[in-house]
Protein backbone atom coordinates (compact mmCIF):
# COMPACT_ATOMS: atom_id res chain seq x y z
CA UNK A 1 0.00 0.00 0.00
CA UNK A 2 1.56 3.38 -1.06
CA UNK A 3 2.48 5.80 1.68
CA UNK A 4 0.44 9.01 2.13
CA UNK A 5 3.46 11.01 0.94
CA UNK A 6 3.73 9.08 -2.35
CA UNK A 7 -0.02 9.33 -2.89
CA UNK A 8 0.16 13.07 -2.36
CA UNK A 9 3.10 13.32 -4.77
CA UNK A 10 1.14 11.36 -7.41
CA UNK A 11 -1.83 13.68 -6.99
CA UNK A 12 0.41 16.70 -7.53
CA UNK A 13 1.81 15.22 -10.73
CA UNK A 14 -1.68 14.47 -12.07
CA UNK A 15 -2.82 17.98 -11.20
CA UNK A 16 0.20 19.46 -12.94
CA UNK A 17 -0.55 17.41 -16.06
CA UNK A 18 -4.19 18.45 -15.99
CA UNK A 19 -3.19 22.08 -15.43
CA UNK A 20 -0.60 21.94 -18.24
CA UNK A 21 -3.12 20.36 -20.62
CA UNK A 22 -5.74 22.92 -19.69
CA UNK A 23 -3.22 25.75 -20.19
CA UNK A 24 -2.22 24.40 -23.59
CA UNK A 25 -5.87 24.01 -24.65
CA UNK A 26 -6.66 27.50 -23.38
CA UNK A 27 -3.65 28.89 -25.22
CA UNK A 28 -4.70 27.15 -28.42
CA UNK A 29 -8.25 28.39 -27.96
CA UNK A 30 -7.03 31.94 -27.43
CA UNK A 31 -4.62 31.72 -30.38
CA UNK A 32 -7.39 30.28 -32.56
CA UNK A 33 -9.72 33.05 -31.45
CA UNK A 34 -7.09 35.65 -32.32
CA UNK A 35 -6.48 34.07 -35.74
CA UNK A 36 -10.20 33.74 -36.50
CA UNK A 37 -10.76 37.27 -35.23
CA UNK A 38 -7.96 38.59 -37.44
CA UNK A 39 -9.22 36.87 -40.58
CA UNK A 40 -12.82 37.80 -39.81
CA UNK A 41 -11.82 41.45 -39.45
CA UNK A 42 -9.66 41.25 -42.58
CA UNK A 43 -12.49 39.63 -44.54
CA UNK A 44 -15.01 42.20 -43.33
CA UNK A 45 -12.74 45.12 -44.21
CA UNK A 46 -12.08 43.57 -47.64
CA UNK A 47 -15.82 43.09 -48.21
CA UNK A 48 -16.59 46.61 -46.95
CA UNK A 49 -13.81 48.27 -48.95
CA UNK A 50 -14.55 46.58 -52.26
CA UNK A 51 -18.35 46.82 -52.23
CA UNK A 52 -18.47 44.30 -55.03
CA UNK A 53 -20.95 45.74 -57.49
CA UNK A 54 -21.24 42.84 -59.94
CA UNK A 55 -24.49 41.08 -60.73
CA UNK A 56 -24.70 38.01 -62.94
CA UNK A 57 -22.48 35.10 -63.87
CA UNK A 58 -18.70 35.52 -64.18
CA UNK A 59 -17.59 37.20 -67.39
CA UNK A 60 -15.36 34.36 -68.54
CA UNK A 61 -15.30 30.64 -69.18
CA UNK A 62 -12.19 28.47 -69.73
CA UNK A 63 -10.90 27.94 -73.26
CA UNK A 64 -8.27 25.36 -74.17
CA UNK A 65 -6.53 27.50 -76.81
CA UNK A 66 -6.66 31.06 -75.45
CA UNK A 67 -7.09 30.28 -71.76
CA UNK A 68 -10.39 32.06 -71.24
CA UNK A 69 -13.06 33.65 -73.40
CA UNK A 70 -16.10 35.76 -72.70
CA UNK A 71 -19.14 33.81 -71.50
CA UNK A 72 -21.76 33.32 -74.24
CA UNK A 73 -25.31 34.62 -73.75
CA UNK A 74 -24.23 36.70 -70.78
CA UNK A 75 -26.11 39.40 -68.89
CA UNK A 76 -23.69 41.06 -66.44
CA UNK A 77 -24.14 44.35 -64.62
CA UNK A 78 -21.76 46.71 -62.87
CA UNK A 79 -24.04 48.34 -60.31
CA UNK A 80 -21.80 51.10 -58.96
CA UNK A 81 -20.17 53.94 -60.92
CA UNK A 82 -19.26 53.42 -63.65
CA UNK A 83 -22.66 51.75 -64.12
CA UNK A 84 -22.88 49.64 -67.27
CA UNK A 85 -24.24 46.33 -68.57
CA UNK A 86 -22.54 43.68 -70.68
CA UNK A 87 -24.55 41.49 -73.04
CA UNK A 88 -22.99 38.80 -75.21
CA UNK A 89 -24.27 36.68 -78.07
CA UNK A 90 -23.99 32.92 -78.53
CA UNK A 91 -20.31 33.24 -79.55
CA UNK A 92 -19.37 35.44 -76.60
CA UNK A 93 -19.00 38.75 -78.45
CA UNK A 94 -20.24 41.96 -76.86
CA UNK A 95 -23.61 43.13 -78.23
CA UNK A 96 -26.27 45.76 -77.50
CA UNK A 97 -28.97 43.59 -75.97
CA UNK A 98 -29.68 39.96 -75.06
CA UNK A 99 -30.79 37.53 -77.71
CA UNK A 100 -28.88 39.04 -80.64
CA UNK A 101 -27.79 36.37 -83.13
CA UNK A 102 -24.12 36.19 -84.18
CA UNK A 103 -23.47 37.37 -87.76
CA UNK A 104 -22.23 35.10 -90.51
CA UNK A 105 -19.94 37.79 -91.96
CA UNK A 106 -18.63 41.15 -90.72
CA UNK A 107 -16.83 44.15 -92.17
CA UNK A 108 -14.68 44.85 -89.11
CA UNK A 109 -13.46 42.48 -86.40
CA UNK A 110 -12.14 44.20 -83.25
CA UNK A 111 -9.65 42.43 -80.95
CA UNK A 112 -7.71 43.61 -77.92
CA UNK A 113 -8.14 44.22 -74.20
CA UNK A 114 -10.41 46.26 -71.97
CA UNK A 115 -9.84 49.57 -73.79
CA UNK A 116 -11.30 48.01 -76.96
CA UNK A 117 -13.83 45.84 -75.13
CA UNK A 118 -15.25 48.94 -73.44
CA UNK A 119 -14.75 48.70 -69.68
CA UNK A 120 -17.01 51.18 -67.94
CA UNK A 121 -19.37 51.95 -70.83
CA UNK A 122 -22.37 50.30 -72.47
CA UNK A 123 -21.75 48.72 -75.85
CA UNK A 124 -23.32 51.55 -77.94
CA UNK A 125 -20.76 53.93 -76.38
CA UNK A 126 -17.68 51.90 -77.36
CA UNK A 127 -15.55 53.17 -80.22
CA UNK A 128 -16.08 49.88 -82.06
CA UNK A 129 -19.84 50.31 -82.07
CA UNK A 130 -19.49 54.01 -82.95
CA UNK A 131 -17.33 53.08 -85.94
CA UNK A 132 -20.06 50.77 -87.12
CA UNK A 133 -22.69 53.52 -86.91
CA UNK A 134 -20.49 56.21 -88.40
CA UNK A 135 -19.44 54.11 -91.41
CA UNK A 136 -22.62 52.03 -91.67
CA UNK A 137 -20.70 48.76 -91.48
CA UNK A 138 -21.07 45.48 -89.59
CA UNK A 139 -18.66 45.41 -86.64
CA UNK A 140 -17.97 42.59 -84.19
CA UNK A 141 -16.19 43.22 -80.91
CA UNK A 142 -14.41 40.12 -79.57
CA UNK A 143 -11.93 42.02 -77.39
CA UNK A 144 -11.93 41.15 -73.69
CA UNK A 145 -10.64 42.71 -70.50
CA UNK A 146 -7.14 41.44 -69.52
CA UNK A 147 -6.31 40.21 -73.02
CA UNK A 148 -2.90 41.03 -74.49
CA UNK A 149 -1.38 40.62 -77.92
CA UNK A 150 -1.21 36.81 -77.74
CA UNK A 151 -4.93 36.51 -76.94
CA UNK A 152 -5.71 39.15 -79.58
CA UNK A 153 -3.94 37.12 -82.28
CA UNK A 154 -5.66 33.90 -81.20
CA UNK A 155 -9.01 35.73 -81.30
CA UNK A 156 -8.36 36.61 -84.95
CA UNK A 157 -7.87 32.92 -85.69
CA UNK A 158 -10.92 31.96 -83.64
CA UNK A 159 -13.25 34.27 -85.60
CA UNK A 160 -11.63 33.93 -89.04
CA UNK A 161 -14.81 32.30 -90.33
CA UNK A 162 -16.49 35.74 -90.24
CA UNK A 163 -14.25 36.85 -93.15
CA UNK A 164 -13.75 40.46 -91.99
CA UNK A 165 -12.42 42.99 -94.46
CA UNK A 166 -10.60 44.86 -91.67
CA UNK A 167 -9.21 43.57 -88.37
CA UNK A 168 -8.68 46.29 -85.76
CA UNK A 169 -6.31 45.58 -82.87
CA UNK A 170 -6.46 48.08 -80.00
CA UNK A 171 -2.98 48.10 -78.43
CA UNK A 172 -2.09 49.58 -75.05
CA UNK A 173 1.38 49.63 -73.48
CA UNK A 174 0.68 46.89 -70.84
CA UNK A 175 0.18 44.41 -73.70
CA UNK A 176 3.97 44.16 -74.01
CA UNK A 177 4.16 42.50 -70.61
CA UNK A 178 0.92 40.51 -70.87
CA UNK A 179 2.18 38.60 -73.90
CA UNK A 180 4.97 37.14 -71.78
CA UNK A 181 2.94 35.97 -68.78
CA UNK A 182 0.98 32.79 -68.15
CA UNK A 183 -1.51 34.59 -65.90
CA UNK A 184 -3.64 37.48 -67.12
CA UNK A 185 -4.10 40.50 -64.80
CA UNK A 186 -7.02 40.03 -62.45
CA UNK A 187 -8.49 41.17 -59.13
CA UNK A 188 -8.67 37.50 -58.18
CA UNK A 189 -5.54 36.23 -56.36
CA UNK A 190 -5.57 32.98 -58.33
CA UNK A 191 -4.13 32.52 -61.80
CA UNK A 192 -6.35 33.46 -64.75
CA UNK A 193 -4.50 31.23 -67.21
CA UNK A 194 -3.84 32.54 -70.70
CA UNK A 195 -1.66 31.55 -73.65
CA UNK A 196 1.65 33.39 -73.82
CA UNK A 197 4.78 33.66 -75.97
CA UNK A 198 7.77 31.68 -74.79
CA UNK A 199 11.10 30.89 -76.44
CA UNK A 200 12.70 27.51 -77.07
CA UNK A 201 16.34 27.64 -78.18
CA UNK A 202 15.86 31.30 -79.00
CA UNK A 203 12.78 30.74 -81.19
CA UNK A 204 9.39 32.12 -80.09
CA UNK A 205 6.26 30.00 -79.97
CA UNK A 206 2.83 30.26 -78.37
CA UNK A 207 2.75 28.29 -75.15
CA UNK A 208 -0.71 26.81 -74.54
CA UNK A 209 -2.49 28.03 -71.42
CA UNK A 210 -2.09 26.19 -68.16
CA UNK A 211 -5.30 24.74 -66.69
CA UNK A 212 -7.40 27.47 -65.10
CA UNK A 213 -6.85 27.45 -61.34
CA UNK A 214 -9.87 25.55 -59.92
CA UNK A 215 -10.20 28.17 -57.20
CA UNK A 216 -10.60 30.97 -59.73
CA UNK A 217 -14.29 30.58 -60.61
CA UNK A 218 -15.11 29.43 -57.07
CA UNK A 219 -13.64 32.68 -55.77
CA UNK A 220 -15.53 34.77 -58.33
CA UNK A 221 -18.86 33.20 -57.42
CA UNK A 222 -18.24 33.35 -53.67
CA UNK A 223 -16.54 36.73 -53.31
CA UNK A 224 -16.63 38.93 -56.41
CA UNK A 225 -20.39 38.87 -57.03
CA UNK A 226 -22.47 41.17 -54.81
CA UNK A 227 -23.46 39.30 -51.62
CA UNK A 228 -24.03 39.76 -47.86
CA UNK A 229 -21.02 39.26 -45.58
CA UNK A 230 -20.68 35.69 -44.31
CA UNK A 231 -18.42 32.81 -43.38
CA UNK A 232 -17.33 32.30 -47.02
CA UNK A 233 -15.65 35.70 -46.93
CA UNK A 234 -13.59 34.57 -43.92
CA UNK A 235 -12.67 31.29 -45.63
CA UNK A 236 -11.50 33.08 -48.79
CA UNK A 237 -9.59 35.67 -46.74
CA UNK A 238 -7.54 32.79 -45.31
CA UNK A 239 -7.06 31.38 -48.82
CA UNK A 240 -5.98 34.81 -50.12
CA UNK A 241 -3.26 35.13 -47.48
CA UNK A 242 -2.07 31.58 -48.05
CA UNK A 243 -1.94 32.10 -51.80
CA UNK A 244 0.04 35.32 -51.45
CA UNK A 245 2.43 33.63 -49.05
CA UNK A 246 3.13 30.97 -51.68
CA UNK A 247 3.20 33.62 -54.43
CA UNK A 248 1.30 31.19 -56.66
CA UNK A 249 -0.57 34.08 -58.26
CA UNK A 250 2.59 35.30 -60.02
CA UNK A 251 2.52 32.57 -62.66
CA UNK A 252 5.18 31.63 -65.17
CA UNK A 253 7.00 34.20 -67.24
CA UNK A 254 8.58 33.88 -70.65
CA UNK A 255 12.23 33.55 -71.57
CA UNK A 256 11.54 35.79 -74.60
CA UNK A 257 12.10 39.54 -74.69
CA UNK A 258 9.21 41.94 -75.42
CA UNK A 259 10.85 42.77 -78.77
CA UNK A 260 10.95 39.13 -79.88
CA UNK A 261 7.41 38.42 -78.70
CA UNK A 262 5.92 41.52 -80.34
CA UNK A 263 7.67 40.89 -83.65
CA UNK A 264 6.49 37.28 -83.62
CA UNK A 265 2.87 38.12 -82.77
CA UNK A 266 2.52 40.99 -85.23
CA UNK A 267 3.89 38.69 -87.92
CA UNK A 268 1.31 36.03 -86.97
CA UNK A 269 -1.47 38.64 -87.12
CA UNK A 270 -0.39 39.78 -90.57
CA UNK A 271 -0.27 36.19 -91.84
CA UNK A 272 -3.76 35.47 -90.46
CA UNK A 273 -5.16 38.61 -92.11
CA UNK A 274 -3.46 37.76 -95.41
CA UNK A 275 -5.16 34.34 -95.42
CA UNK A 276 -8.53 36.03 -94.80
CA UNK A 277 -7.93 38.73 -97.40
CA UNK A 278 -8.28 41.36 -94.67
CA UNK A 279 -6.42 44.52 -93.75
CA UNK A 280 -4.92 44.82 -90.25
CA UNK A 281 -5.10 48.14 -88.41
CA UNK A 282 -3.03 48.37 -85.21
CA UNK A 283 -4.48 51.19 -83.15
CA UNK A 284 -2.18 52.61 -80.45
CA UNK A 285 -4.36 53.87 -77.57
CA UNK A 286 -2.50 56.00 -74.98
CA UNK A 287 -2.58 54.72 -71.42
CA UNK A 288 -1.82 58.04 -69.74
CA UNK A 289 -1.84 61.81 -70.21
CA UNK A 290 0.36 63.34 -71.49
CA UNK A 291 0.44 60.39 -73.85
CA UNK A 292 3.67 58.46 -74.11
CA UNK A 293 4.98 57.59 -77.55
CA UNK A 294 4.24 54.09 -78.84
CA UNK A 295 6.77 51.63 -77.37
CA UNK A 296 9.76 50.80 -79.53
CA UNK A 297 9.07 47.02 -79.67
CA UNK A 298 5.69 47.78 -81.26
CA UNK A 299 7.08 50.33 -83.71
CA UNK A 300 9.89 48.00 -84.80
CA UNK A 301 7.46 45.11 -85.29
CA UNK A 302 5.12 47.29 -87.36
CA UNK A 303 8.00 48.59 -89.51
CA UNK A 304 9.28 45.05 -90.09
CA UNK A 305 5.92 43.65 -91.25
CA UNK A 306 4.58 46.59 -93.28
CA UNK A 307 5.66 45.14 -96.58
CA UNK A 308 2.63 44.16 -98.63
CA UNK A 309 -0.17 46.53 -97.69
CA UNK A 310 -1.79 44.27 -95.09
CA UNK A 311 -0.61 46.08 -91.96
CA UNK A 312 -1.46 49.69 -91.11
CA UNK A 313 -0.76 51.66 -87.97
CA UNK A 314 -2.58 54.58 -86.34
CA UNK A 315 -1.11 56.41 -83.34
CA UNK A 316 -3.84 58.14 -81.32
CA UNK A 317 -1.36 60.14 -79.21
CA UNK A 318 -1.72 63.38 -81.24
CA UNK A 319 -5.52 63.23 -81.03
CA UNK A 320 -5.38 62.53 -77.27
CA UNK A 321 -2.87 65.35 -76.74
CA UNK A 322 -4.97 67.87 -78.65
CA UNK A 323 -8.19 66.83 -76.90
CA UNK A 324 -6.56 67.07 -73.45
CA UNK A 325 -5.23 70.55 -74.25
CA UNK A 326 -8.70 71.78 -75.19
CA UNK A 327 -10.89 69.90 -72.72
CA UNK A 328 -8.59 68.62 -69.97
CA UNK A 329 -7.20 65.12 -69.42
CA UNK A 330 -10.00 64.20 -67.01
CA UNK A 331 -12.49 64.23 -69.88
CA UNK A 332 -10.65 61.27 -71.44
CA UNK A 333 -10.84 59.07 -68.34
CA UNK A 334 -13.67 57.17 -66.70
CA UNK A 335 -12.60 58.48 -63.28
CA UNK A 336 -9.48 60.22 -61.91
CA UNK A 337 -8.22 56.79 -60.79
CA UNK A 338 -9.46 54.75 -63.75
CA UNK A 339 -7.82 55.73 -67.05
CA UNK A 340 -9.97 53.53 -69.26
CA UNK A 341 -11.54 55.61 -72.05
CA UNK A 342 -14.57 57.67 -71.10
CA UNK A 343 -17.55 57.91 -73.48
CA UNK A 344 -15.99 61.10 -74.87
CA UNK A 345 -12.68 59.29 -75.41
CA UNK A 346 -14.46 56.47 -77.24
CA UNK A 347 -16.12 59.09 -79.46
CA UNK A 348 -12.71 60.68 -80.12
CA UNK A 349 -11.18 57.31 -81.05
CA UNK A 350 -14.04 56.55 -83.44
CA UNK A 351 -13.80 60.00 -85.12
CA UNK A 352 -10.04 59.69 -85.53
CA UNK A 353 -10.03 56.10 -86.77
CA UNK A 354 -13.09 56.35 -89.06
CA UNK A 355 -11.29 57.87 -92.11
CA UNK A 356 -8.51 55.28 -91.88
CA UNK A 357 -10.96 52.39 -91.52
CA UNK A 358 -13.06 53.74 -94.42
CA UNK A 359 -9.95 53.89 -96.61
CA UNK A 360 -8.95 50.33 -95.71
CA UNK A 361 -12.45 49.04 -96.43
CA UNK A 362 -12.44 50.74 -99.82
CA UNK A 363 -8.96 49.39 -100.57
CA UNK A 364 -9.93 45.86 -99.54
CA UNK A 365 -13.04 46.05 -101.71
CA UNK A 366 -11.13 47.32 -104.73
CA UNK A 367 -8.47 44.62 -104.36
CA UNK A 368 -11.12 41.92 -104.10
CA UNK A 369 -12.84 43.14 -107.28
CA UNK A 370 -9.59 43.43 -109.24
CA UNK A 371 -7.77 40.47 -107.74
CA UNK A 372 -4.81 42.77 -107.00
CA UNK A 373 -2.61 42.02 -103.96
CA UNK A 374 -2.53 45.72 -103.06
CA UNK A 375 0.30 48.22 -102.77
CA UNK A 376 3.78 47.25 -101.81
CA UNK A 377 3.89 49.32 -98.64
CA UNK A 378 1.58 49.72 -95.70
CA UNK A 379 1.04 53.07 -94.02
CA UNK A 380 1.77 54.46 -90.60
CA UNK A 381 -0.05 57.51 -89.30
CA UNK A 382 1.41 59.15 -86.26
Amino acid sequence: MPSPQKAHSGDLRRRRRVFTLAAVLLGLLLAGSVVIGYFTADAWLYWKRHRFPYQGDPLIVPDRRIGFVQRPNLVWRHLLPPVYTVYTDARGARVDRPGMAPPSRVDLLAVGGSFTWGHGVDNPQTFVHRLGRRLDIRVYNVALASYGTTAAYLSIERFADLHPRVVLYGFIRPHLDRSLRACAPSLVPFCRSVAWVDCREGKPYIHPPLPLAPEYLEYVYAVMIKHPFGWRDVYWAIRRHWTRAKRSFAGQTSSCTPEVAMDYLVGKMVSACRRMGAKLLVLYIPFQIPPAAPPEPLLRAVARHQGDGILHFLDLSPAYRDFARRHGAQALWLTPKDHHPSPRAHALIARTAAPVVAGLLAQAGAEKRSGSPGPLCGKSQR
